[in-house]
């Protein structure tokens, strides 16, 4: 069903569109749905701060199954749920938005139970609906600027069909209400804006993370068997379907291939915030002209410092990401200017850093996250997030690696 309002929506960092999906996800796609539907079976009492949680998508087959009783699953139909339950939506979150890789995929529906195990939610097939959609909206795929994090917390839903549908709780957090976008996955915003060609003997430890066998996020070699990145590259998704390939100035083509065996995020990651972790590679580096070690900054970086930022991202908001490895040089931002101007998204942290330039145009964009940011050598920054590509006024953040540097060699004993 369609609402239209009779006062127009007033698009800022709390409110955008989001596009509607063309594809089904695939199954094990993780999704997020977020809402304000109860926090536990049966009670009665809803919270006032929205709430989001991450189920991977489960085959139609396997859900199809799962309700053979109640008539099974249509083609307009998707389902989502962690095979041992604990993890799903319930009273209150119908009608509500299960998203992918930041598009809507699916609309909160109905079920059987809460969060247990045999019943995955079922949500309405945005893919299979989408031309009805437009149809009737008028309205054009559309493409956004702002996206939501991540984080985790418990979130229900309450089914359409009168099933009671009860999904249990997660790790409760809060979730901001600032439109930051990270850089990378689900076109969160990192990115190579008003940069040129590069290659990879100038940046050898320049590695593109491959997620399901696709470039998804950059990283750096710091040892043999380590490489960094950012946390929100990795949260949520296991070891076995992350891949490592370095010595390559092409996105998906030639050099050496590492899986993951092990990801390390930073205990404190939340949001934005202490948005690192490291990842260990079951086929060691080989060392060679296009693939070295970067060693890691110590010092925080003084105020109008030139630092390098690379990637295969896009070169501009809603473009499509580079065959070719970039270069963009910046300089590194005032923290009170930069925090004054994402003083909405709730400022920085000192485990951030800012750069760019101060008309704008110069900057990283989706498909970069994790990536380097480059300062006499060393690594000095990750590509974390920000607001737009290459805005003026809103500088490029960065995880500050000075900062972290000591988590990163006590897990990986890498100096």
């Amino acid at each position: 069903a369609f609402l239209k309002v009779s006062v127009a929506f007033d698009f800022g960092p709390g409110v955008q569109p989001i596009p509607l999906t063309a594809a089904e996800p695939y199954a094990g796609h993780n999704s997020v749905v977020t809402g304000w539907g109860t926090l536990s079976s049966g009670s009665s009492s809803l919270p006032t701060t929205l709430q989001v949680v991450v189920v991977p998508i489960v085959s139609r087959e396997e859900c199809n199954e799962a309700y053979i009783a109640y008539g099974g699953v249509t083609e307009n139909m998707i389902c989502a749920a962690v095979s041992g339950g604990g993890k799903d939506a319930c009273q209150g979150d119908s009608g509500g938005p299960l998203a992918v890789d930041g598009v809507l995929a699916g609309l909160v529906s109905w079920g059987v139970g809460c969060a247990e195990p045999l019943y995955p939610g079922v949500y309405s097939n945005v893919a299979s609906l989408r031309s009805f959609i437009t149809r009737e909206t008028g309205s054009p795929e559309m493409s956004t600027n702002f996206y939501r994090t991540t984080q985790k917390t418990a979130i229900f839903v309450r089914a359409t069909n009168g099933f009671d549908l009860c999904r249990s709780f997660y790790t409760r957090k809060q979730i901001s209400n600032s439109a930051v976008h990270f850089a990378t996955r689900t076109g969160y915003d990192g990115r190579i804006v008003g940069g040129s060609p590069a290659n990879i003997t100038n940046y050898p430890y320049q590695v593109s993370l491959e997620y399901r066998l696709l470039h998804d996020c950059g990283a750096s070699v710091i040892s043999v068997n380590w490489a960094v990145t950012a946390a929100h590259c990795t949260h949520d998704r296991p070891p076995s379907l992350i891949r490592l390939r370095a010595g390559t100035s092409l996105k998906g083509i030639g050099g050496s291939l590492h899986p993951a065996s092990e990801i390390v995020e930073h205990p404190e990651y939340w949001n934005a915030d202490y948005d690192i972790a490291v990842i260990k590679v079951s086929v060691p580096f080989e060392f060679r002209e296009s693939v070295q070690p970067i060693p890691m900054n110590s010092v925080n970086l003084p105020f109008g410092t030139q630092v390098v930022v690379t990637g295969w991202g896009r070169l501009q908001t809603g473009g499509t990401s580079q065959s070719q490895l970039q270069q963009v040089q910046v300089n590194v931002m005032d923290y009170e200017e930069c925090n004054s101007a994402y003083w909405e998204y709730e400022g920085i942290t000192p485990r951030m850093l800012c750069a760019g330039v101060t008309a704008g145009g110069k900057d990283s964009c989706q498909g970069d996250s994790g990536g380097p940011l480059m300062a006499n050598g060393k690594l000095s920054g990750i590509v974390s997030w920000g607001d737009d590509c290459g805005r003026a006024g809103f500088p490029g953040v960065y995880t500050n690696v000075a900062v972290l540097k000591n988590w990163v060699t006590s897990v990986t004993g890498v100096e």
